[in-house]
């Protein structure tokens, strides 16, 4: 130690230096990133990987788990097809009676399955609603008490080539045994394109009800769907 117990300088490891954006859609650069304590000493270094995707040749392109490129198409051979789905779970109605033995109604919850890119279904489930035939998922406290997990569920960059509907599955949970399907139904995107090719952004206010297909009962949800890019007219 010098003198007065003064600490020996510590020497910083020199920072690397983040390489220009490339004119590569796709290129990789490596950077690192210095981590100091709240007193300013060094506290070690992170290594990070960024991939520069060049989007002025056109609209943002889909990219897959691994950052590769994946090159979208368009439903009518001009024009992106790819947005964002937002769908809230409102409310059920009409559900049968399930458990019958118990004497209770039904304890329902939905799982969202739509498909993606990738060949594999991206999933949601709701939160359930025990013993009612006609649930209420949508509360109106989960507008003012921000720790209730509102029923929002949102699904990033589909491309409704790949996703042409949302399908929907209401279930009855049980306790000790296993849980049974109460009804399904399906949502048509392709919708979305055929009737609202002059806005971006469609918004199903009040929300729609969908009769299931295999079982008494239906769902009201409330859709909102993003373009990422106009679709051709």
């Amino acid at each position: 130690e010098a003198e007065g117990g003064d600490k020996k300088a510590k020497e910083e490891p020199k920072k690397p230096e983040a390489a220009a954006p490339q004119d590569d859609s796709n290129s990789r650069q490596f950077t690192g990133l210095e981590l100091r304590t709240e007193e300013g000493e060094h506290a070690g270094a992170l290594a990070v990987q960024i991939n520069w995707l060049s989007f002025a040749a056109g609209p943002p392109p889909n990219v897959n788990a691994d950052g590769q490129v994946v090159a979208s198409r368009s439903l009518t051979g001009a024009g992106p097809s790819s947005g964002v789905l937002v769908v809230t779970l409102l409310e059920a109605t009409g559900l049968p009676q399930m458990d019958k033995w118990l004497g209770s109604k039904a304890d329902a919850y939905v799982i969202f399955s739509l498909m993606s890119g990738r060949g594999k279904p991206e999933q949601r489930r709701s939160a359930k609603v025990k013993n009612s035939r006609s649930p209420v998922f949508m509360k109106p406290k989960y507008e003012t008490d921000v720790r209730r997990k509102k029923p929002v569920f949102t699904f990033m960059n589909v491309d409704l080539n790949d996703s042409a509907a949302l399908h929907a599955k209401v279930m009855d949970w049980n306790r000790f045994t296993t849980d049974k399907e109460i009804g399904s139904f399906e949502v048509d995107l392709k919708r979305f394109v055929a009737d609202h090719k002059k806005n971006n952004y469609v918004s199903l206010k009040g929300g729609e009800w969908y009769e299931m297909t295999n079982s008494m009962g239906r769902v009201r949800l409330f859709i909102e769907w993003k373009f990422l890019n106009m679709p051709a007219v």
